[in-house]
């Protein structure tokens, strides 16, 4: 932040003590609405933003009267794995966000964009519909990650209009701890998983018949993906790794089981425990 926009703008800074990205968002929002804000914007960590940003989220939010506008993820420019794995990786990552943009595109320029499903790595919301409709990120859900698709879909539950921005853009880094075979597979687990039970909430034995079904089918899909490495490259690992994850996460929903894809934490960040194995505060893990 340069020094003009610093005397610009009213920038407030707050440490949020408990550990968990929805009690993070919870205090950002609560601060956000203390402070009488008219709009909410969230990015990621690892992020930067267009220039135009902030601008193209609001005219759409504002020209439309939606209450939320999300926008396009693309892979940070200069971004390089560290390896020729990585790097075909973070190929196939970056045909995966592509292909995203031009189907959330075309879903805009129909007029059709209300079911896109935003989450807070490109996120801005009309702060007055949110004081009213009194919803917050889940903090029961502390380490699983998915809580910005929950709260998504609750906002529609209560009837709010959402679209997407094209032209919003906003630029991923990723850490060389997410460009493994591994990660890529337990994140796809990890929102199959919760996509699942979010849809069926109960019990069922022809439900649980057909999601084993479907998670067997997943993973052949994925081996025959990896067998195509020689050809497809990066797209095919990345392919596989999703399906092959997408039914692990079938599984364990069947088996009620929790996800603990955000309990390590990767890239430049320190470690979630000091060397002596204690857990570190979560107040201590941000001041570092």
């Amino acid at each position: 932040i340069t020094q003009r926009a610093m005397e610009a703008t009213r920038l407030k800074s707050e440490v949020e003590e408990r550990r968990g990205i929805p009690t993070s968002r919870n205090r950002a929002l609560a601060v956000a609405l203390r402070n009488r804000a008219d709009l909410i914007a969230f990015v990621d960590d690892d992020e930067t933003v267009d220039p135009s940003w902030l601008a193209n989220l609001v005219q759409t939010l504002r020209g439309r009267g939606l209450h939320l506008v999300g926008g396009p993820v693309r892979v940070a420019p200069g971004t390089a794995g560290r390896s020729r794995w990585q790097s075909a990786i973070l190929r196939g990552i970056a045909a995966r966000y592509a292909r995203k943009e031009r189907a959330a595109a075309h879903k805009a320029g129909m007029g059709t964009d209300d079911d896109i499903v935003i989450v807070t790595n490109n996120w801005v919301i009309d702060a007055g519909w949110l004081r009213t409709a009194g919803l917050r990120f889940d903090e029961r859900m502390l380490l699983t990650g998915g809580t910005d698709t929950r709260f998504f879909h609750q906002a529609k539950a209560l009837g709010m209009r959402s679209g997407w921005a094209p032209a919003a853009l906003v630029y991923e880094t990723i850490p060389g701890g997410r460009l493994s075979f591994r990660y890529q597979m337990m994140r796809s687990c990890s929102q199959t998983a919760l996509s699942f039970r979010r849809k069926h909430p109960g019990p069922g034995i022809f439900r649980g018949l057909h999601a084993l079904l479907i998670a067997a089918i997943k993973v052949a899909g994925g081996c025959l993906y990896f067998l195509a490495l020689p050809v497809a490259g990066g797209s095919a690992i990345v392919q596989s790794a999703r399906l092959i994850g997408g039914g692990c996460g079938l599984v364990r929903a069947l088996r009620n089981r929790e996800s603990t894809l955000y309990q390590e934490t990767d890239g430049s960040s320190p470690p979630a425990t000091r060397s002596d194995g204690r857990e570190r505060p979560f107040a201590e893990h941000c001041q570092t």
